[in-house]
């Protein structure tokens, strides 16, 4: 299937990222550990020649300063993107030591329990066979999961086959899993505005909890119509 998303159509799964790991120590010799995940040698570079100097030095429990410092002394050039993962994975292990220091898990730091359980969903299901697709969504079910969530294989490229390869994964996973069970469509921000509008209609029938991303984040108007279009929920901006 790889080659199914070197057309372009989206950004396929996340095996192109890599991991920068990121350790700030303090003076008695605590160690905080964040990470970054998006383009993580040009986090590096920016964490190492931009925001070391910035948070040397400081109190770690002054995190909120030391954000605005991080943020600011960026925003010429940062705002979002890189610059954004760069300075989450310094606030991530000032959060680790925070809470190092305190004897405590960080959601306690966070405002604490508000609830006994978290519901949560699986979430891989990439456009393969369809038969794989349904025996891995059967693995879930098995496993005790009652929400999953799918991955989109086509895109606007693809023409009038590519919708119709699009609707039948979805019948396929829910003839497994049945209307019970919630299911929830993933399309990595790979289709565009005209294409989603054309492909929605079809999907109501299957009763999707969400359709996730169909539009690059920034097309805030067109999150805005799909919303106004459909009955199907739609998230995105993660």
């Amino acid at each position: 299937m790889d080659q199914l998303w070197d057309r372009g159509d989206s950004m396929g799964t996340f095996r192109f990222h890599g991991w920068t790991v990121v350790e700030v120590e303090t003076d008695t010799g605590l160690v905080g550990i964040g990470n970054v995940a998006l383009a993580p040698r040009i986090a590096k570079a920016i964490i190492d020649q931009y925001l070391t100097p910035l948070v040397l030095g400081h109190d770690p429990f002054d995190y909120e300063y030391l954000w605005q410092r991080m943020y600011r002394s960026t925003h010429a050039w940062g705002r979002k993107g890189v610059a954004m993962a760069a300075i989450s994975a310094i606030d991530i292990a000032l959060w680790d030591l925070m809470g190092k220091e305190t004897n405590k898990p960080v959601f306690k730091l966070l405002g604490g329990r508000t609830k006994e359980k978290i519901p949560c969903y699986a979430s891989k299901l990439y456009r393969t066979d369809l038969k794989e697709m349904q025996d891995e969504a059967q693995k879930y079910l098995d496993q005790g999961f009652t929400s999953m969530k799918m991955r989109f294989g086509y895109g606007p490229k693809d023409g009038t086959q590519g919708v119709r390869e699009n609707l039948k994964s979805v019948e396929a996973i829910r003839e497994v899993i049945g209307y019970d069970n919630d299911l929830m469509l993933e399309c990595y921000m790979g289709w565009n505005l005209e294409y989603a509008k054309r492909i929605l209609p079809k999907l109501e029938k299957y009763e999707p909890r969400w359709l996730e991303e169909p539009v690059i984040a920034d097309d805030i108007d067109g999150y805005a119509e799909l919303n106004q279009l459909t009955s199907i929920p739609i998230s995105g901006g993660e």
